[in-house]
């Protein structure tokens, strides 16, 4: 098979680079959101702040 269009990384650098900006962040934000507020006693975030945070996320992947 033969690429039309040269990708702008390879292939192994594009998948490191979807796990640091892809993944991680996800993973940060899951603890963020789930053990601080059980370590501090602070009530978690309600529906609407998830779902603006949800918004921000899914507006930066398809960025």
């Amino acid at each position: 098979m033969v690429a039309l269009v040269e990708p702008p990384l390879a292939p192994a650098a594009w998948h490191a680079h979807e796990l640091l900006f892809g993944y991680v962040p996800a993973v940060q934000a899951g603890f963020l959101l789930t053990a601080v507020p059980h370590w501090t006693g602070r009530r978690p975030l309600g529906p609407a702040p998830l779902a603006a945070l949800m918004a921000l996320w899914i507006a930066g992947r398809l960025a």
